[in-house]
């Protein structure tokens, strides 16, 4: 066991519907890191994650969680998951903002716990930290995107988490609200919090990750963005693509010092 590491996944294998959704995947995430996992639609990266969230059971391979087996983990508070709001919230979903984050903190029915003040102090301090405080009593489902997706996170957070598991962070998100996130998302990693998160948008995780899983099927890499290569690239995706880049790189995590630096987003293009 190696309590440095947040995630250890050793030859895990999944069957869906017959056939394999993930094969002998080896993957060791260290605590604090920011890892991204990218492939294409199909490709194994939901399935992993609920494997290592323990909400499937691989049909072979171990899967550990800061040093303990998945089965034994009793710990759960110490993981915060974030799923993917593309499709928002119905408009007229009758629960405020800081109903949503208070029920974050659900562990089972107490109703002293439930209404304590510590509780609401506690939903302020993380919709304050996620810069939500003025949209606490207003409807989830009035809210962009953006600010769901914030709220979503604030409620995974409520339990001060050790490891942050996301699904797709910013799809369905603007540019303006896919930066507040990310944004927030270095903040959290600047903290000491492990950040997982599943992600298409290959330009934003060559600017934000600290490493690159790209998984189809099996883990074909697990390496810093700026060792990722076109060839890398096009094993995962299956035709020829290439990076280009734009705008100038964040600093909010070291690449080496002969790391190339970029100015804004990269994007990924067919040739």
């Amino acid at each position: 066991m190696d309590d440095t590491l947040a995630v250890e996944l050793e030859e895990v294998s999944y069957t869906y519907a017959g056939a394999p959704a993930v094969h002998g995947v080896t993957l060791r995430i260290k605590s604090g890191d920011f890892t991204a996992i990218v492939g294409p639609n199909g490709s194994g990266k939901s399935t992993l994650v609920k494997v290592i969230l323990g909400l499937i059971k691989p049909d072979s391979g171990s899967v550990r969680v800061f040093g303990t087996d998945i089965e034994r983990f009793r710990d759960w508070h110490r993981i915060g998951y974030v799923p993917q709001v593309s499709t928002g919230i119905h408009a007229m979903f009758p629960i405020t903002v800081g109903e949503v984050v208070a029920h974050g903190r659900y562990t089972g029915f107490s109703p002293f716990d439930f209404w304590s003040r510590k509780n609401g102090a506690d939903v302020d301090s993380v919709l304050r930290a996620v810069d939500m405080m003025d949209f606490k009593r207003r409807r989830i489902g009035e809210l962009s995107t953006g600010q769901q997706q914030r709220a979503l996170i604030a409620r995974a957070l409520i339990r001060k988490p050790d490891l942050l598991v996301m699904d797709e962070p910013i799809a369905g998100v603007d540019a303006q609200g896919g930066e507040e996130v990310y944004m927030l998302l270095r903040q959290l990693r600047e903290s000491g919090v492990t950040i997982l998160i599943i992600s298409h948008d290959v330009g934003a995780v060559m600017r934000e990750a600290c490493t690159v899983a790209c998984i189809n099927c099996t883990l074909l890499c697990h390496c810093p963005p700026h060792e990722l290569t076109e060839d890398d690239l096009v094993r995962l995706y299956g035709f020829p693509v290439e990076v280009l880049h734009h705008g100038v790189h964040h600093d909010h995590h070291a690449h080496g010092e002969d790391a190339p630096r970029h100015d804004g987003f990269d994007r990924l293009a067919h040739r």
